[in-house]
């Protein structure tokens, strides 16, 4: 795993030498605190065990002297007497392990291995700060030339002469043991970091192997590789975290086609919409400098050009005011309202029976039940615009039906005509803005390619969808359903668009009769 200069160490490193630092702080911890504990008992069981020699002693010493006053038969030693017998009790503990002194007003009487001469007096002066019990024992620690002894000191009574007893034990090989045991938990320490350390190279660099891998596969993905996908491998957080990856590049990969299909669609309708400006412009630039250039034109050819000029002008005219429906439809507010539906196609069948009359063609209405919440202009507008691509299509002598259908959720409009129809491939294209199966037929009727456009627009604002049905010869129905309450309050819709069913197929349809009533039934 590189890491960029500056930024600090890799995290496998971080987390290694936190866990090496962590376990190799708490071993030495622990063991140091079993060291020390091991030795304060041990220093605690050799005070205990100089304080029990010393009163050992003092009893031994008792003893003698009360000894030696039997043997000389006196009531009293004396002190001559008494430091006799206690230089006798010296010289039996010379030779031994400990060591002993006995002081009287400060002079030294009797002393047998006296490992602290030169501080004898002064460890007594400070033992003897305070003033001693008669039955008080003190016993301290204390350090000489690199060996430590216990020095203990008790008072004693001969003859109404009071008497110090001082006693030493060399403990010098506890404090040896301890610095040996500390120098080879040391050594072993040292044995154990290396070895700790080879260790937790190898399971920290094992647990993180997949986190480099999916760091090196996000850089892919972020280098612009969105159809990489990371396996779902390894331990249960970084499946997760690939998977999380997965889906995020899914979502980035999708987002970036849709963005992608957006400016293909925008770049396409910029190059149609110059295309089809292109056209009417050139044809009325060309007639129009005819008839200021042309010296002599007689009235059939002014009234040919002016026709032609009139005619690219109107389809100019329809161009703009598609374009201006369907920006409108994309950018301004809907203005819900309930109506009612055969209110609806009452105002759509007084409007465009007459223009489809004039073509010879019937308008029939079906179905006009109940209201519906929706803006009423752009219903209207994609009423109108399904109507006229309906006509367009169809022959004189053919019908255009307006039907309605209900469902607990959503109104189902449908127009329907018995034309030309179209193919699968015209099908899937039919609502791309500017499309348009024959070209020459369609500007001849005066079509753009942005009717159906507008249509899916105005229903995709409602909340509702669109869906065609069509096959050549035999015609074409679209269906739009719209939901039934306002786009706020409105749920997914549940009503099926006719065909939706499972293997339903564009069938053909019966054409029906030129006969009967125009209108609404």
């Amino acid at each position: 795993m590189k890491v960029a200069r500056g930024r600090g160490l890799p995290l496998w490193e971080r987390v290694f030498f936190w866990a090496l630092a962590l376990t190799v702080l708490t071993v030495l911890f622990t063991s140091q605190l079993v060291i020390q504990l091991n030795f304060r008992q041990s220093v605690t069981a050799e005070t205990e065990r100089s304080r029990l020699e010393h009163s050992l002693l003092s009893a031994q010493v008792s003893a003698r002297l009360a000894y030696e006053k039997n043997r000389a038969e006196a009531p009293f030693l004396g002190r001559e007497g008494a430091e006799s017998a206690l230089l006798e009790a010296a010289a039996g503990q010379a030779g031994k392990g400990g060591g002993m002194a006995v002081y009287w007003e400060g002079r030294r009487v009797a002393a047998a291995n006296l490992f602290l001469e030169p501080r004898a007096g002064q460890l007594l002066e400070s033992l003897r700060a305070s003033p001693l019990g008669p039955e008080e024992l003190r016993t301290v620690i204390c350090r000489e030339q690199g060996r430590y002894f216990t020095v203990s000191v008790s008072l004693f009574t001969v003859e109404q002469l009071s008497y110090e007893l001082f006693t030493l034990r060399n403990i010098t090989a506890l404090y040896e043991n301890r610095d040996a045991m500390t120098a080879t938990v040391q050594l072993v320490l040292l044995g154990f970091t290396l070895l700790m350390a080879l260790v937790l190279y190898l399971v920290v660099r094992r647990l993180l192997a997949p986190l480099s891998r999916v760091s090196g596969d996000i850089g892919k993905m972020a280098s612009g590789d969105y159809g990489l996908r990371l396996p779902e491998q390894g331990p249960a957080e970084f499946r997760q975290l690939s998977r999380n990856v997965n889906t995020l590049a899914r979502s980035v990969e999708e987002n970036l086609e849709r963005v992608q299909s957006l400016a293909d669609g925008r770049k396409r309708f910029i190059d149609n919409l110059t295309h089809e400006m292109k056209t009417p412009l050139t044809s009325i630039l060309g007639f129009g400098d005819l008839l200021r250039v042309k010296r002599s034109v007689t009235e059939e050819q002014r009234r040919e050009y002016a026709g032609v000029i009139v005619e690219e002008a109107k389809r100019l005219q329809s161009l703009s005011g598609k374009l201006m429906e369907l920006i409108s439809a994309q950018n301004t507010g809907l203005d819900c309202r309930e109506m009612e539906i055969p209110t609806l196609f009452q105002e759509i069948s007084l409007s465009v029976s007459p223009q489809l009359a004039r073509r010879g063609l019937r308008f029939l209405c079906t179905g006009a039940k109940g209201t519906l919440w929706a803006d009423q202009e752009l219903v209207k507008s994609l009423l109108y615009n399904l109507i006229d691509n309906a006509a367009k299509a169809s022959k004189e002598g053919d019908e255009v039906q307006l039907s309605c259908t209900r469902g607990e959720k959503g109104v189902v409009f449908s127009v329907s005509d018995w034309g030309i129809g179209m193919d699968e491939k015209t099908l899937r294209r039919a609502s791309e803005p500017f499309y348009m199966a024959d070209k020459s037929r369609s500007r001849k009727n005066g079509g753009a390619g942005l009717g159906l456009a507008l249509c899916q627009k105005i229903a995709e604002l409602h909340g509702g969808r669109m869906r065609l049905k069509s096959q050549p010869g035999r015609g074409t129905t679209v269906f739009v359903m719209l939901p039934g309450s306002p786009p706020a309050a409105s749920e997914e819709p549940s009503l099926p668009l006719p065909g939706e069913g499972e293997g339903e197929e564009n069938r053909p349809r019966k054409r029906r009769p030129s006969k009967g009533k125009a209108g609404i039934p």
